[in-house]
């Protein structure tokens, strides 16, 4: 007993991890079997006897009571073990079957074996199982289920209490069940309702085999009604029954036009509404409970032979018969394409209607003559009754999936799945906005609903920068902005027509148009009126006044003899900027205001800082040159500018970025030096010079140009320049110090390498480095 016990199918927490164990607890609910299903229960008592304690007794709760008894098949009991019946084992495995009543008394083997077992378990459904340790039957506790024929139910029909899975006196019994269901008075429910709906049920063979446990009492109550089309409703004080099939109702009003409220300009208070075509399935797959494969879960398809598209899956469980499933799968997925509904007002003489009373419904200004209708709703207005009514057809309840019911249209206006005509009288247009200081422009886009086209509800916006790749924005039932466009960016919009249907314009025939944005482009900002340069000691403090023109973006601080060609230091929200650690010698500073629109302003302000070589308190204890001629090239080479040599990069198959090693620098001993390498840079190339510009023709005339000589030279970046140092205590160096090219730097050791990157911004310009004085100072 022991060994199986240890091989139970139960979880860590002996309770039941799923609907196919068996479970072991204290608090697992009791359940409610309708109908015929495999139920695996819960162990509320197990012990051994025997003297070897080779005999295990179970017991095992199945249900609410009192059901009716063990399925049998060829006359015998469907009681497995694992998946075998308890035939098979023979005298190892014995049972005893407790349906449940109210009068049941104790079991009289389990009693025998334990007299402390006094529990009738009156109200419950039970089995008790005496299993004998034998290892060539057993090799663990096996799992115990039984296929069990359920509560026993009340229909009035007979006044009597028996088996049945009618899904009408299903859903009775829970509602008025006083101990597991809703507990409704027998007097609140209309029994002729039962009656008639339990009728129908038997007539078209709808059942319902469920195990209901925990679950939400209304959504067990909507599952029951589904597996026969039915519905409860209110009226005269009571809840009635009802069921839809057009082959046992008839139509119980005709509605008209003196029926339907009109306003004051004679206009028939009336609306249609249908869902797209893209929400709705185009099949169902039915999950329901196969008693050929051991009462496991199965999927049917509806219909058998779907092609994909939208599949949704949708709950029969109820049924245990293939061919009902695929009856009112059918039916379901038919009530889905005919998803049609009118509403409106009407006079109060239709107070008499129900909601699922079928109607034979007339108008005039939806064009439709004695469509077949039920009612959805009924609720007072202060004009009469509003009225929901969803069409219905005969083809609906012919348990055949033929896809008729999804043609019915018995009015002559335009086809609501037509395809939508196109939005009309467009434009575009710019406007440029302040925000936080900053200038931004937006895209407006006007435009009119297609004429003549009353179904228009929206268009969907997509956006493309290629007419290629298109994104979705927004929708928009009229005209609409888009923020924070980008300047000089060609923006192409679709317009995409969606009617109140939910049908859509094909991408073909959505509305196109296209925009440069021109933005703020041809704004200039305001320049700086000076530039203020403050030395202390090594550090150097450059600051101007701020301006409030909204469309500067940032300031931007250069370094050489022009602002033309000289080195980017940095760029900030403010002409502030402070560099601590500036080499010796004379530097110019440069600072322009920067627009958004990536325009610099007319006149960049410039101011000269000078520092004292060597710097104060300092003296040049060590110094060396360089032509570049020792060194290592990288796509840079050694180029005479102005009779002096002078560093440039080779732009070798275009590459832009060249980097010099100089050779390793012996200065004899180690020690800490203050270190700092001079140099100029200049800049040649396209726009710096005239003969570089325009060798021929070489006047304004001839070039027909009508710009300013700064504009025609102006670099749309500046070149970069990289100084860096590479030191250490021996010549494989291993420390590196960065900015040389403007700062001087504190280093300890005795050999030393520059390294000088060059990045031009294009490939007709150059920066040129001055060949190189280097000083080191103690």
């Amino acid at each position: 007993v022991a060994g199986m016990l240890q091989k139970s199918t139960l979880d860590d927490n002996g309770s039941d991890s799923g609907a196919k164990v068996n479970a072991r607890s204290t608090t697992e609910p009791l359940g409610i079997q309708y109908g015929r299903g495999r139920v695996y229960g819960n162990e509320v008592f197990i012990e051994a006897t025997g003297s070897s304690n080779d005999y295990l007794w179970i017991v095992q709760t199945l249900g609410e009571g009192e059901c009716d008894g063990i399925h049998q098949v060829d006359g015998v009991d469907q009681v497995l073990l694992d998946d075998k019946e308890a035939a098979e084992y023979e005298s190892v495995a014995d049972y005893w079957f407790h349906g449940g009543s109210d009068s049941q008394t104790v079991n009289s083997s389990l009693a025998a074996a334990f007299p402390k077992w006094t529990d009738t378990m009156r109200g419950t459904c039970y089995m008790v199982f005496r299993l004998k340790y034998n290892l060539d039957k057993f090799q663990s506790l096996p799992s115990r289920s039984v296929v069990l024929k359920g509560r026993k139910l009340y229909d009035p029909r007979t006044e009597t209490t028996v088996w049945s899975d009618n899904a009408a006196l299903v859903a009775y019994d829970y509602l008025t069940n006083q101990r597991y269901g809703r507990q409704w008075p027998n007097s609140v429910v209309s029994t002729a309702s039962v009656i008639d709906a339990a009728n129908y049920c038997d007539a078209k063979g709808w059942t319902y085999n469920g195990l209901v446990q925990e679950w939400n009492s209304q959504d067990v109550v909507e599952k029951m009604l589904t597996h026969f089309r039915g519905a409860i409703i209110w009226s005269e004080g009571q809840f009635h029954f009802r069921y839809f099939d057009t082959d046992y109702e008839s139509s119980v009003f005709t509605i008209t036009d003196n029926h339907i409220y009109q306003d004051a300009s004679n206009r028939a208070q009336l609306t249609i509404g249908q869902s797209s075509n893209w929400t709705k399935p185009d099949s169902y797959s039915c999950e329901f409970t196969d008693p050929d494969k051991q009462y496991t879960t199965d999927y049917l398809p509806v219909p058998a032979t779907s092609g994909g598209g939208i599949v949704e899956e949708i709950s029969l469980t109820g049924y245990l018969d293939k061919t009902k499933v695929g009856k009112m799968g059918n039916y379901l997925l038919e009530r889905a394409l005919l998803d049609r509904t009118v509403s409106g007002l009407y006079r109060d003489d239709l107070w008499v209607l129900e909601p699922g009373d079928l109607v034979t419904h007339s108008s005039t200004a939806l064009r439709f003559d004695e469509q077949l209708m039920r009612v959805q709703s009924v609720s007072p207005s202060e004009a009469g009754v509003s009225l929901s009514l969803m069409y219905e057809d005969e083809d609906l309840y012919n348990d055949v999936f033929d896809l008729i019911p999804e043609d019915v249209y018995t009015c002559n206006l335009p086809d609501p799945y037509g395809e939508p005509p196109g939005v009309v009288n467009v434009s575009i247009t710019e406007d440029v906005v302040n925000w936080r200081l900053r200038s931004a422009t937006n895209l407006h886009v006007e435009f009119d609903a297609p004429s003549d086209y009353p179904w228009f509800d929206h268009v969907e916006v997509w956006r493309s920068f290629d007419d290629v790749n298109w994104e979705f924005l927004f929708y928009s039932g009229g005209s609409f902005s888009i923020d924070g466009v980008e300047e000089g960016v060609t923006v192409y919009l679709r317009l995409k027509t969606v009617s109140v249907h939910g049908v859509k314009q094909s991408d073909n025939n959505d509305y196109k148009l296209s925009h440069t944005i021109g933005g703020a482009s041809s704004v200039v900002p305001a320049s700086l009126s000076g530039l203020q340069v403050v030395v202390s000691g090594s550090a150097v403090n450059l600051h101007a006044i701020q301006l409030p023109d909204a469309d500067i973006d940032q300031y931007t601080f250069r370094l050489g003899s022009s602002w033309v060609g000289s080195l980017l230091l940095a760029a900030a929200k403010a002409p502030n900027y402070s560099i601590q650690g500036v080499k010796p010698g004379s530097h110019t500073f440069w600072v322009n205001t920067l627009a958004t629109s990536g325009q610099y302003g007319t006149v960049p302000r410039s101011a000269v800082a000078t520092l004292s070589d060597p710097p104060a308190g300092k003296t040049v204890a060590h110094t060396a040159t360089d032509d570049f001629s020792g060194g290592t090239h990288d796509n840079t080479e050694a180029y005479t500018y102005s009779l002096e040599e002078h560093l440039k990069c080779s732009h070798t198959s275009d590459v832009l970025t060249g980097t010099y090693t100089g050779p390793v620098i012996d200065i004899g001993t180690s020690g800490e030096y203050l270190m700092y390498i001079l140099a100029d840079v200049a800049v040649i190339g396209q726009g710096t010079d005239w003969n570089s510009f325009a060798p021929s023709p070489t006047t304004w005339t001839q070039m027909g140009l009508d710009k300013r000589w700064s504009e025609l030279i102006e670099l749309p970046a500046g070149p970069g320049v990289k100084m860096r140092i590479n030191y250490g205590e021996t010549s494989a160096l291993g420390s590196t110090v960065e900015k040389m090219e403007i700062l001087m730097a504190s280093v300890q050791g005795r050999y030393f390498q520059v390294e000088i990157e060059i990045t031009d911004p294009t490939a007709e310009v150059y920066a040129l480095v001055e060949n190189l004085t280097i000083k080191w100072c103690s």
